[in-house]
């Protein structure tokens, strides 16, 4: 809780003998609380906040609320983060970050995936950063810096997830934004993953935090490529569940539809097939009520694969086969492939083995041309 600072240990451990009467667990638990760490790190003349403070209040007025601000982002963050909550461009909020490690109010975290500097606030800093933002100035303004990255991030993840899973949409319509450069993504996606995975899990639930529902599902939608791939499953469970929620409190059906197709398929993954099926019985309700017959079939291919795994094997050969006359008329082979894959798994099942054989054949056509080897889970 204190960080391994000096100065904060000391006056712990000063406060702690001045008090025979607490134990070590009973302050502990006090200090866990964000919001009066702080008040409770002073001991006589030593106090924490005001060692922040002479450093704090010694820097400019640009540096101070670049400091501010940082309270906002993840754990470690590289320099695009505080342009995009500040409103300046990359190279000035990398000379500010700079001067804040000069000021040792930043650190330097180190080298990310991708190459990029990676910067961090100490947690009693970060503290401290929060209550000089909450005296700055109203919540709305906080949240309204806050969407600046979020839909950075949205913009990036929507281009890596593109390119690590086609079938996504079309990466040329997702560009990633000014600020992070797009090359960045494009030249190791799954690198740009690893190094952002906890910023963007993080992301989303400040996001959901601020009350920004349509950021919190966009964003959470995008990130199931990246969850399916670390098998990150709790990170895919908290992220959606929030996401699910915000597409309820803003009343949007087409989002929550989207949400629950995407925790269909994590239930589906861990074996929770009761909820997956409910979960994706519900969304296609939604998607066929509003005439969407291609996120309909998508969810019925999801649909499709639940049954197949509770070993109802004919209303899985019937679902993929409603899923799968849409792939064709639509020229979508890659998802056209994946109901084959699962109607040929299907019918093996059945001992069904001249269907099963024509099915997987057919499957694999579709697969030659879409270019891909293989097929992936989702």
């Amino acid at each position: 809780m204190c960080g391994y600072l000096p100065l904060a240990l000391r006056i712990a451990g000063a406060r702690l003998v001045s008090r025979p009467a607490w134990k070590v667990s009973w302050f502990a638990t006090r200090l866990a609380d964000e919001s009066r760490r702080l008040d409770l790190l002073k001991a006589g003349d030593l106090e924490v906040r005001a060692s922040f403070g002479l450093s704090y209040y010694g820097r400019p007025e640009t540096e101070q609320r670049a400091f501010r601000m940082l309270s906002l982002l993840p754990a470690d963050f590289p320099a695009w983060n505080l342009a995009a909550l500040t409103g300046i461009d990359t190279g000035d909020a990398e000379e500010l970050l700079e001067k804040l490690v000069d000021a040792v109010l930043v650190d330097v975290a180190g080298v990310d995936a991708t190459g990029l500097i990676r910067y961090r606030l100490h947690d009693l800093l970060r503290a401290f950063a929060r209550e000089c933002l909450a005296k700055a100035g109203p919540p709305d303004v906080r949240d309204e810096a806050l969407a600046r990255p979020a839909d950075q991030y949205i913009g990036a993840t929507r281009l890596a997830s593109a390119l690590v899973h086609p079938g996504t949409p079309d990466p040329e319509a997702a560009p990633a934004g000014q600020l992070l450069a797009e090359d960045v993504v494009r030249g190791d996606p799954w690198g740009w993953f690893m190094a952002e995975r906890a910023s963007l899990v993080r992301m989303a639930e400040q996001t959901h935090a601020a009350w920004l529902w349509a950021r919190t599902w966009q964003l959470a939608e995008l990130l199931s490529v990246m969850f399916d791939w670390r098998a990150d499953w709790r990170s895919w469970e908290r992220t959606h569940q929030l996401a699910l929620d915000a597409a309820r409190q803003a009343g949007d059906a087409d989002a929550e539809a989207g949400i629950m197709r995407s925790l269909g398929a994590l239930y589906r993954e861990l074996g929770r097939y009761d909820e997956a099926v409910t979960l994706l019985t519900q969304a296609a309700a939604i998607f066929e009520s509003h005439g969407d017959r291609h996120r309909w079939a998508a969810v019925l291919r999801n649909l499709g694969d639940a049954y197949r795994y509770q070993g109802r094997l004919t209303e899985a050969i019937e679902t993929f086969s409603a899923g799968l006359a849409v792939f064709r008329s639509a020229g979508d082979s890659r998802s056209e492939a994946g109901a084959l894959n699962g109607m040929a798994d299907a019918h093996r099942g059945l001992s069904h083995w001249a269907e099963a054989i024509w099915r997987a054949r057919w499957r694999d056509s579709r697969l030659s041309a879409t270019g891909a080897g293989s097929l992936a889970r989702r």
